[in-house]
């Protein structure tokens, strides 16, 4: 009875621990430069040195990959005119050749918890036995990167813009761009 009791318990908080995923906060947007070096910009202070998160690279096909944070970092890693209010910024160390420069999103879960299926990562990050994806499109002059609750037309959970500053090709739908 007693092993029956420890094992309901380990559900029990292993179960409010996925439910606690917080998308505001969880989900923060990273700028991989042509030289490798990456840096988040995320709605929470309370990353330290050495803790690991995910990077979804959204280029097809999709990867997801470990990043550590390796400093705080005192400005907005993407720059003034895509400063969050409320957003810390922080450097990351990917694995060498993990990406070429692009945006990405980083996310506060361990690497795996996320699969890879025809090319497009997702995760039950949240625990509500839906798997979130991961998307990014284009507007008129910046990107929208978001996250669904399920396969599209799930429920929208995370939404970010990334301003450019050239004009591009639109390939959002209004569900993605809406505020």
């Amino acid at each position: 009875m007693h092993r029956l009791g420890a094992a309901v318990a380990g559900v029990v908080l292993a179960a409010s621990s996925a439910a606690a995923f917080d998308f505001a906060s969880g989900i923060g947007i990273v700028d991989i430069d042509a030289g490798g070096r990456a840096c988040v910009d995320i709605a929470t202070g309370q990353l330290r040195v050495g803790q690991q998160l995910t990077v979804v690279i959204l280029a097809e096909p999709q990867t997801a990959v470990t990043a550590e944070v390796t400093a705080l970092h005192g400005r907005p890693c993407r720059g003034e005119a895509n400063a969050r209010a409320g957003d810390s910024h922080y450097l990351l160390r990917l694995a060498p050749g993990t990406a070429d420069a692009t945006v990405a999103l980083a996310v506060l879960a361990p690497v795996s918890a996320f699969s890879v299926v025809g090319g497009l990562v997702s995760a039950d990050l949240d625990g509500d036995g839906r798997r979130a994806h991961f998307r990014s499109c284009a507007s008129q002059e910046g990107l929208h990167l978001t996250v669904w609750s399920a396969a599209a037309p799930g429920r929208r959970r995370f939404h970010a813009y990334h301003y450019l500053g050239y004009d591009v090709e639109p390939s959002c739908t209004d569900a993605e761009v809406r505020p």
